[in-house]
């Protein structure tokens, strides 16, 4: 016994320094390998809504921002291993160059069982928490608005408005309506949809009629006639709606309710009624 500690001995005294790094080398992926085998992982789907990273100048993320995403999208770790994939892509058109983007995720989930909470690529994953991903060729920046297991009570509901297309202006206050070529754009059965087909608006009546404007005569009597150029517009819309502790929302933001403004995206045209009544 007493020998072989003595050889023991000699041979760790033979060791340089690149067979001491070695074995520290070696003694770590072991370690790092023991962790991974030893730690819960499980495949868990969950909903990112894309949001701006720092530096971008428009509010929401532009078409060309997000176009790159496709569904199989993947992002692998260090070691190769595949830790999320897209399994759907949904984009909506917004104002200007925007688009709002929700992408279904699979993604390789641990548990820390010191805070009892699930993780993604070493960070907590958490609904309105933040998340990083890089898929493909495009990082991108998001909110969790969805973890598979957790309790979603939201749930799809279609209402049907009654709605007017206003344009406030500070040049002849005196009336709130539209340029006649802004009314001929908009057509019955006009749809919004998402990338995929998915009707998330569609106009189901409308109504135009020379635009009311108010007028004060030089005696400071106040008078309503009609504008010779200027339409109002009325609008019926069926809506597919996020209803969520009893309240409707549209486009996931929007309050469906008497008074609010909701964007409508439509083929020839953007405009923002506001929602008059609620008819059903």
């Amino acid at each position: 016994m007493k020998k072989s500690w003595v050889r023991l001995g000699r041979l760790i005294k033979r060791l340089t320094f690149f067979d001491w790094t070695a074995v520290a080398v070696f003694l770590v992926a072991v370690l790092a390998i023991l962790f991974l085998l030893g730690k819960r992982e499980k495949w868990v789907q969950i909903e990112v809504r894309v949001i701006p990273r720092p530096g971008w100048e428009e509010n929401l993320p532009s078409y060309w921002a997000v176009g790159a995403l496709k569904k199989e999208d993947a992002e692998y770790d260090s070691l190769g291993r595949k830790i999320a994939e897209v399994l759907e892509v949904e984009n909506f058109e917004e104002q200007g160059k925007g688009r709002v983007t929700y992408l279904q995720v699979l993604v390789r989930a641990g548990y820390d069982s010191r805070t009892r909470k699930i993780t993604y690529n070493h960070s907590p994953l958490e609904i309105g928490g933040a998340i990083d991903l890089h898929l493909g060729m495009t990082k991108i920046s998001g909110l969790v608005t969805f973890i598979e297991g957790i309790t979603d009570e939201r749930f799809w509901e279609e209402k049907v408005v009654e709605t007017r297309v206003i344009h406030e202006r500070d040049i002849f206050p005196g009336t709130q309506g539209l340029d006649p070529w802004v009314a001929d754009a908009i057509k019955v059965g006009d749809q919004m949809r998402d990338n995929q087909g998915m009707v998330i608006a569609e106009v189901i009546s409308r109504r135009i009629e020379p635009a009311r404007v108010i007028f004060t005569t030089n005696s400071g009597k106040v008078l309503i006639n009609e504008d010779p150029i200027k339409k109002d517009i009325f609008l019926n819309l069926r809506l597919r709606t996020l209803k969520q502790d009893g309240v409707n929302y549209f486009f996931n933001d929007y309050k469906v309710k008497v008074g609010s403004s909701i964007p409508l995206f439509l083929p020839q045209v953007d405009i923002w009624p506001v929602i008059t009544k609620i008819i059903d």
